[in-house]
């Protein structure tokens, strides 16, 4: 993750977290915590905090790995400082949990191929990125905008580097050898973090929870994975 820089700046501008972003995140972590073993999880990237504090509570043993000590800090769990593709171990986990970070890896292949040898057939890879045809994206483009599938500028400065939706992120994990065992759609989002937020709360409630209602275009895609 060289682009870590990129990350650590939006992150105090405060380009992360919006209030329309916080409860994606929130949602999130509860739907996680419905697929969890428990027994063991690897997470990789501690980001909000809202997806470690769920995992805390629905799990025995807990170790996160993040390349920064800023996203480490008060965390009561197991925590290594490392780049990704550094971390080794000779442990299998019961679950890795990769939640908004594939998008931020050079080689996402190459990453999915390391992470293999921290599971077995039961372990289960929880993988949630942000989804490059959320109907945000799409009013973007036929608003003569944006085009969905390219990095946008915000993409840019936060430190994207690949942009997914569900059938090129079930291509990258099935090539790597993955098998979808589930998928799901979390939030609904139609206009910007910005203008979501200025939606009264309870309208922003229902577009969270309406992410189901078209997994391809929901806000972000989150697929549980086996070998």
């Amino acid at each position: 993750m060289n682009n870590i820089d990129n990350l650590l700046n939006a992150y105090e501008k405060g380009v992360y977290g919006s209030e329309f972003e916080i409860k994606l995140a929130i949602k999130s972590a509860q739907v996680l915590s419905n697929f969890l073993n428990g027994e063991n999880v690897l997470e990789l990237g501690s980001g909000f905090g809202y997806t470690t504090k769920e995992i805390i509570k629905h799990s025995k043993n807990l170790t996160i790995v993040d390349i920064e000590n800023t996203f480490l800090e008060n965390i009561p769990a197991k925590t290594i400082c490392c780049d990704w593709f550094e971390f080794d171990s000779d442990e299998i986990y019961s679950d890795i949990v990769l939640f908004r970070g594939i998008d931020y890896v050079k080689e996402p292949q190459k990453l999915l191929s390391h992470l293999k040898k921290f599971m077995n057939k039961d372990t289960k890879l929880h993988i949630l990125t942000p989804n490059n045809k959320s109907f945000h994206r799409l009013v973007g483009f036929y608003a003569g905008i944006d085009n969905p599938f390219a990095l946008t500028q915000n993409d840019i400065e936060v430190g994207h580097l690949h942009s997914f939706n569900l059938e090129s992120l079930t291509y990258l994990l099935q090539n790597s050898g993955f098998k979808i065992i589930h998928s799901e759609g979390i939030g609904f989002k139609p206009l910007s973090n910005s203008q979501m937020d200025k939606l009264d709360e309870h309208i922003q409630d229902g577009f969270v929870n309406m992410g189901n209602i078209s997994i391809q275009n929901s806000a972000e895609v989150y697929l549980v994975c086996k070998l």
